[in-house]
């Protein structure tokens, strides 16, 4: 019974670290992708005045391909983690579980995905 209590009184304290934790991954992800935009922007001067006949990618372009290229990493990581859960001998998804547990995992995968190519164009 006091293992109870003791996990009651540090709930408000978990609470508010996983809140932190959730703004200051976010934070540091905007950061990560202002610096790219940056360096993008740094490399495309570069080669114009080393070759200012060739034409260099639009930073649209360029904002959708990094948009994307963190989306899909960030969803190759999120999909992965619940691919490994499903090897494992309490799979979801059977005995009472929702069965569409799988589907609505790839489905959020792809929303995620979605959502960083948006972002990406945002920032940009």
């Amino acid at each position: 019974m006091a293992a109870i209590t003791a996990d009651n009184k540090d709930e408000p304290i978990q609470k508010y670290l996983l809140i932190f934790g959730t703004l200051v991954s976010v934070l540091i992800q905007e950061m990560f992708q202002f610096a790219y935009y940056k360096l993008l922007k740094n490399v495309s001067e570069g080669l114009k005045s080393i070759n200012p006949d060739d034409i260099a990618p639009s930073m649209r372009l360029l904002a959708y391909v990094s948009g994307l290229g963190f989306g899909i990493m960030r969803g190759a990581f999120s999909f992965v983690n619940t691919l490994s859960d499903s090897l494992g001998p309490g799979t979801v998804g059977i005995h009472g579980n929702p069965p569409q547990f799988f589907l609505n995992s790839a489905f959020m995968t792809l929303v995620i995905i979605l959502l960083h190519g948006f972002w990406g164009i945002r920032v940009f």
